[in-house]
This record gives structure tokens, C-alpha cells and sequence, in this order.
């Protein structure tokens, strides 16, 4: 049964069970959609053992469901003891209503079913207004339970999936859900990493002299630090410490950088390309970038496990704060010293080009793609550092 699309039940034969794989592509969907629409959505899971078995509560759960969900929700097996109510556009204290609802109902019929777990998404979305539900809409005139009542989950694992949220409290006295995004991030893999590490340890021995030769450059050519340092925000939004070779005289303001970048995320500025042309570089700073050799110095991020050789470029946090809720899918992989737009048109991209190239490696990416890419990236440097 659980290998199939769905299980049908109930009164209306037309209603199904999503299979677990079916599912969680349309939590996946849900999800694209709610980022898109700046939406929320929440997910109730009841754990109903085997519906095969004398004495599973299933059927009489999905009787409860029939007359109260919406067509836009959706019902799917989690793992082979666990269902799923997806309801969309709903924050915690709704599907915490919906969910304590249903339980009594239950209850009065069965002992097999005493508590429930609600996921929410986006954490960030969640009611505070104590009164807020009697304010008016569909859940005014229904009242919850006595906290004391509603016997909350223990478990602290998402059924079906390796990947475990961050818990929060489901106590519907602090008005919070367990987090459902993490559910939605895969797992760096491994080899990526070995790739990233017998990579970049020959990478630093080979570029040494070409580093050298850059820290001596700079120390020639103007006063102040050799490298640059800035935060930027990687992987699932970790605030880590970049390196570079400093190409940029250091009195330089950084509110002009600031106010463009705010411009070309917004989109005000679409005719603009993404990358800047900077007017206060030093001497031979235009060579130290169209060469790339200003970046050497992030194979040291790449060799601490705080980027990778390949992946998104890693934004400043200030540009970051500017971002539409569906960029940031973009820090789902640990960010790259080069990536998929970098060997493609990179300065003819728009901003929102680059967010969907970026999103579409976050999805698609392999060992086989990070490899190319790390071989096309001297290529590509060296084709536009002879183009003019």
C-alpha cells in the first residue's frame, strides 16, 4: 500500500492518501509557492500506526478530516505510521485549532490517537496577538482546549525523513510549531567536501608563488592591510569571515556599494549589470580581479569548511537583508569560490538571472557538474582577460 501513489478511504471514495515520495514533492511545491507569495503554510502530523491493523484509529481519522478539510489541502503518508495534513496558507495557532479540534472528536471515540505535531513554515511567520483568533475569519468562533489537555508528541524526529528540523516548543502556549524548512534542505554530501579538500590542499601549494607574488604587489603598490576582510552569509545563513586580496584603496565608503546593491535588488536598476565597476582601485587592482588571483585567498574558507570550491557566491549581509523570501534558496548549499554563472556571462547577467542560475545549481548540483565547473573556471578567466 505504501508503495503506491495513494490509499483511498474513507466516506468519499475520491479522496487520497499521498505515498510518502508523492508527498513530500508536494511539500516541496507548497513550499516554492508559499516563498513566492510570501505565504506560510503548516503541516499536522497524527501518528496512526499500521491502517491494516484491528484497532488503528486511521479510518476513523479519516472520517474526522472529510467534512473539515479545505480542496487545498492535502493529505500524505509521512512514514508508514504517521499521516500528514497539509494546510495551506495556515500559520501555528490555525493548525494548532484545526489539529485540537480534531483530537477531541477522537478522543471521545478512541485511545489510540492522544496527541498530534504541527510543522510550520516559515518559522519566522507565527501569531503573537494573544486575542488575534477572535478578531474575526473562519477560526473565531472555535476555542482551544486547556493547554494541559492536548498531549504534544514527544518525538522529535520528521517521519520519513533523515534530515532532522530544528525543534521548537509545540506547547501552543508559546504559539510555535516544530520548524518545517530544514526538512527541505538536502544534506551536503559527502564527496563534495573530499572533492573541496584533495582540491584545494594542491591548489594552495601550486598557487603559493602566484600568492606571494600578489602580497608583495599590494605591499608595493599602496599602504594598509593585504587582505580584505568581510562578513558574508553562507551556507543555511551562517555568518562567516571571507578573505581576499585587497584591490580597493581603504578609504573607500562603503554606503555607495550599499545603495547600488539595494538598487539592483530591487530591480530599480535593471539595465545596470550586477557587478559593479569600481573607480577607487589601486594600482594593478584591475589586474589582481580580471585575473582572479583576489580571490586566492578563499581557498582558506574553502579549506576551514566554510565554502566550497564550487556554489553560490556568499552576499554581504546588507545585501542579503534586500532579498525576496525565494532567494534565499541560494543558502542551501555551502556557498563557492566559483560557481555556474561565474563561467557563464557573469557581468551581462541581471541580479535575478544570477538568483535563478544559483537556484538551479542549489537543486541540480553533482560531483560530475562541481568538477566541470572547476575545470572551466581557468578557462574562462583567461578568455576574458584577453577579450579586451
Amino acid at each position: 500500500m505504501f508503495l503506491n501513489h495513494y490509499h483511498k478511504f474513507g466516506i468519499n471514495q475520491n479522496s487520497v492518501v499521498l505515498s510518502n515520495d508523492v508527498f513530500y514533492r508536494v511539500l516541496r511545491r507548497e513550499r516554492y509557492k508559499a516563498d513566492r507569495a510570501n505565504d506560510c503554510f503548516s503541516l499536522v502530523s497524527f501518528e496512526v500506526g499500521d491502517p491494516e491493523s484491528d484497532g488503528s484509529p486511521f479510518d476513523l481519522l479519516m472520517e474526522v478530516m472529510e467534512s473539515r478539510l479545505r480542496a487545498t489541502d492535502e493529505i500524505g503518508w509521512m512514514d508508514k505510521r504517521h499521516v500528514g495534513f497539509l494546510l495551506s496558507n495556515t500559520q501555528y495557532r490555525g493548525a494548532w485549532i484545526f489539529a485540537n479540534n480534531v483530537l477531541q472528536v477522537l478522543m471521545k471515540h478512541t485511545q489510540a490517537i492522544t496527541g498530534f505535531v504541527i510543522y510550520v513554515y516559515p518559522t519566522s511567520l507565527e501569531e503573537v496577538v494573544k486575542d488575534e483568533i477572535d478578531s474575526g475569519g473562519n477560526g473565531s468562533n472555535l476555542t482551544p482546549g486547556p493547554t494541559e489537555d492536548l498531549l504534544v508528541s514527544e518525538d522529535t524526529t520528521f517521519p520519513g525523513r533523515s534530515f532532522q528540523p530544528t525543534i521548537i516548543s509545540a506547547e501552543y502556549s508559546k504559539r510555535k510549531g516544530k520548524a518545517l524548512h530544514p526538512v527541505f534542505v538536502n544534506q551536503l554530501p559527502l564527496m563534495k567536501r573530499v572533492l573541496d579538500l584533495i582540491t584545494v590542499i594542491p591548489m594552495m601549494i601550486v598557487l603559493s608563488p602566484i600568492m606571494l607574488f600578489a602580497t608583495g604587489l599590494i605591499k608595493l603598490v599602496s599602504k594598509g592591510p593585504i587582505f580584505f576582510k568581510q562578513e558574508r552569509v553562507g551556507y543555511l545563513g551562517l555568518i562567516f569571515t571571507m578573505y581576499k586580496f585587497r584591490t580597493m584603496e581603504i578609504s573607500v565608503s562603503k554606503e555607495e556599494h550599499r545603495k547600488y546593491m539595494a538598487a539592483l535588488i530591487r530591480g530599480e536598476m535593471r539595465d545596470q549589470p550586477m557587478l559593479k565597476k569600481e573607480t577607487h582601485l589601486i594600482r594593478f587592482g584591475a589586474f589582481l580581479r580580471k585575473t582572479g588571483i583576489d580571490e586566492l585567498p578563499q581557498l582558506w574558507n574553502v579549506l576551514r569548511g566554510e565554502m566550497s570550491l564550487v556554489g553560490p557566491r556568499p552576499p554581504i549581509p546588507y545585501e542579503s537583508q534586500e532579498y525576496l523570501r525565494w532567494y534565499n534558496g541560494r543558502f542551501e548549499v555551502m556557498p563557492g569560490l566559483t560557481g555556474l554563472w561565474q563561467v557563464g556571462k557573469k557581468n551581462d547577467l541581471s541580479f535575478e538571472e544570477m538568483i535563478r542560475i544559483d537556484l538551479q545549481y542549489a537543486k541540480n548540483y553533482n560531483l560530475l557538474m562541481d568538477i566541470k565547473i572547476v575545470f572551466m573556471t581557468p578557462f574562462t578567466i583567461l578568455q576574458r582577460f584577453f577579450k579586451r
